[in-house]
């Protein structure tokens, strides 16, 4: 199924795709053999990994990755294990001219002390990007890790914010701060961006428009399976048509006040 997918949008340009495990991708028992189908068809991938690389090591991995990755991303809720330190500078080693290494952080108040050791760290290690997520409260413990939970919180991840920026300042490095979430009911200014520039396939082969955990619940509606349809058939069908030409017009309550839009 992926092989077809992927054999069927080569020729339309795809450009990169983002395997999405939900785990440690390495831990995938097909993953060199997708690797090398991105290869032969000249389609770049973009991984995220906390830096373990099992089935194989380093070694083995990077000299996969190298033909076709664009970013590695390395997902860590809080600052880097000395063996994931480890694992990320000697990756650094082997990575290839074209890719880019991001680090990624969860911004809670246990990791707010830390922050700025954690990006001079980055820095000092020839990382290209820095990325920082808010901590996701699913649970009534975690509220209290939460920095978004009141003005006070918020302020004092402001001023963290401003420090690591000042440290940044003139560094051959890029950081992306997530944006806050607006509060309930009022639409966010910017647009979506994925819809109808990227293919969200899931476990079951259900198609959708983005990655939101509800729009993958069906909030959106159902854009079809490619188990019975082909993607393509999808992607050019009539009901996604028709949702992207009327997003505008009336944008799905789920839309309005999404965190993943961005300014046009």
């Amino acid at each position: 199924m992926v092989d077809r997918t992927l054999r069927d949008f080569a020729d339309l340009g795809l450009d990169e795709i983002i395997p999405s495990t939900m785990g440690e991708p390495f831990l995938y028992p097909d993953f060199a053999k997708l690797l090398r189908l991105c290869a032969e068809l000249g389609i770049c991938i973009n991984v995220t990994t906390n830096g373990s690389f099992p089935g194989g090591g380093i070694d083995y991995w990077a000299l996969l990755l190298a033909p076709v990755l664009s970013d590695i991303k390395f997902s860590v809720p809080t600052l880097p294990t000395q063996q994931q330190r480890a694992n990320i500078q000697a990756y650094q080693y082997h990575k290839g001219e074209d890719s880019t290494t991001t680090l990624q952080m969860i911004v809670m108040e246990s990791t707010l002390p830390s922050l700025e050791e954690w990006l001079q760290w980055a820095m000092d290690h020839g990382i290209d990007r820095v990325k920082f997520q808010f901590l996701r409260v699913h649970f009534e413990a975690l509220q209290s890790e939460s920095v978004l939970r009141s003005p006070e919180s918020l302020a004092r991840w402001h001023h963290k914010r401003e420090r690591l920026e000042f440290l940044s300042q003139n560094k051959p490095i890029r950081l992306q701060f997530e944006t806050e979430p607006a509060p309930d009911g009022i639409t966010k200014n910017g647009v979506c961006p994925f819809l109808g520039k990227e293919a969200w396939i899931l476990e079951d082969g259900e198609f959708q428009v983005c990655p939101h955990p509800l729009a993958w619940q069906g909030e959106l509606g159902s854009f079809g399976n490619i188990q019975t349809t082909r993607l393509l058939e999808l992607w050019q069908g009539k009901y996604l048509q028709e949702f992207i030409h009327n997003w505008d017009s009336y944008t799905p309550p789920l839309c309005r006040n999404c965190d993943f839009r961005v300014q046009s």
